[in-house]
């Protein structure tokens, strides 16, 4: 499971298996534990239907107002419960699933700080600015496990 970095992500879903958990997590997709029961299936409704995932850099514009989505996909099985071919694992007899996605970035030198309008008293500021590159680079680093690269 995962979030997304950027703003957003725009993504044309080929198929049932997206799921998405509601529960609350930092920026950098971490989460405790990993509760099965709270995943939800994002249902596929059509061929024509787009889906929006936020990323961490909305997240942290809002300052925690809306949320980047942490999100997975799982394998299904066929509609008709059939297997496709015998000499296939198991673990990879499943229905076709191709999706497109188109991932809304800023500018690499943009600064990233908590709009105006989503921090007062009640809710201060959860981050300090951030020059967009910096965070995607230390993202990309957290994620290919290097444990120096600083939390964000």
């Amino acid at each position: 499971a995962h979030t997304d970095y950027g703003a957003m992500t725009i993504l044309k879903s080929g198929g049932p298996g997206l799921q998405l958990q509601l529960s609350a997590h930092k920026t950098n997709g971490e989460i405790g534990g990993d509760d099965t029961s709270s995943w939800i299936d994002v249902p596929h409704l059509s061929e024509d239907t787009l889906i929006i995932n936020l990323g961490d850099l909305m997240q942290r514009w809002t300052n925690d107002r809306w949320r980047s989505t942490l999100h997975r996909v799982i394998a299904v099985a066929d509609d008709d419960g059939s297997k496709r071919n015998g000499d296939v694992p198991e673990i990879f007899e499943s229905a076709r699933r191709q999706s497109i996605a188109f991932f809304v970035n800023m500018n690499g030198n943009a600064t990233i700080v908590p709009f105006d309008s989503c921090v007062d008293s009640e809710h201060p500021s959860q981050y300090d600015a951030i020059k967009a590159s910096d965070y995607l680079i230390q993202r990309h680093a957290q994620s290919m496990g290097n444990n120096k690269a600083k939390e964000v």
